[in-house]
Formats: structure tokens, C-alpha cells, sequence
């Protein structure tokens, strides 16, 4: 992100500038499968890697890990999704965040939500092995 109080919405355009960076100028481009590209971000970049996904449909996933977002509903999205919460998370309470994002996803959508027990909402950015695996 180019700040931290950078909105879901701008860090959603960053990542696609990253995805667009990568696939077109960086020196591994050639080595990129532009047509398998993927999201992930936590926290408001979690919201952001959902309106990544809504901006680009062509997107092969999106993983918002401890999501925060204030759009709650996501009825457009086309893109297969993992939604990740934590069970311990005060900033983005599941019951107000991960919860309400994958309730509003598509029935059929290719989706999932993963809880995770035990866990606050910087838990995905730990160095815990088994989130890792």
C-alpha cells in the first residue's frame, strides 16, 4: 500500500497494478501465467483483494485473509473466493466482516469460508506454520 490508512478500494487498484506490473514490465513477466492470476490481502487489503476481484473478473481467486471492508455485500463477484476469518478478531469482527462477505457471495459461485479458532486478526500474518502450509 502507498499509505496505511489507504481505503479497500485503493489497495483492490494496487493489487491489480501490482498483477498488471508483473505481467507486463517486471523481468519475470515471461515466466507469468497471465491467465492464472490470483489475490490476497489481509485486513483492508483482504477488502481490497474483494474489490480487486469485482474491478477484474478475469481473476482466477481471491483470498481476503481477516477481510475488513464497509461494502459487506458482494453479489457481483464471478471470481472463486476464500473467504478467512478469525475467531478472536477485534478489528474485523467475523459477525461483521468475513460473515456477511461470503453470505453475500453467489450461491453459485465457487466459494468457501475457513474460520480460524484461537486466532485475533494480525493471526495471518504470523509465521504459524500450519496457516503457512
Amino acid at each position: 500500500t502507498n499509505t496505511t490508512v489507504d481505503q479497500p478500494d485503493s489497495r483492490g487498484r494496487q493489487l491489480l497494478s501490482a498483477l498488471d506490473y508483473l505481467t507486463q514490465r517486471s523481468s519475470v513477466r515471461t515466466r507469468v501465467d497471465a491467465t492464472r492470476l490470483g489475490v490476497m490481502g489481509h485486513s483492508m487489503g483482504g477488502g481490497g483483494s474483494l474489490e480487486a476481484a469485482k474491478s477484474r473478473t478475469s481473476l482466477k481467486a481471491a483470498i481476503p485473509l481477516t477481510g475488513w471492508n464497509t461494502d459487506k455485500t458482494w453479489p457481483e463477484l464471478r471470481t472463486p473466493t476464500l473467504v478467512v476469518g478469525a475467531d478472536g478478531d477485534t478489528v474485523a469482527p467475523v459477525a461483521t466482516h468475513s460473515e456477511p462477505f461470503y453470505q453475500s457471495l453467489p450461491g453459485s459461485l465457487d466459494k468457501a469460508y475457513l474460520e480460524l479458532r484461537g486466532a485475533s486478526h494480525f493471526t495471518p500474518n504470523s509465521s504459524d506454520t500450519t496457516i503457512a502450509k
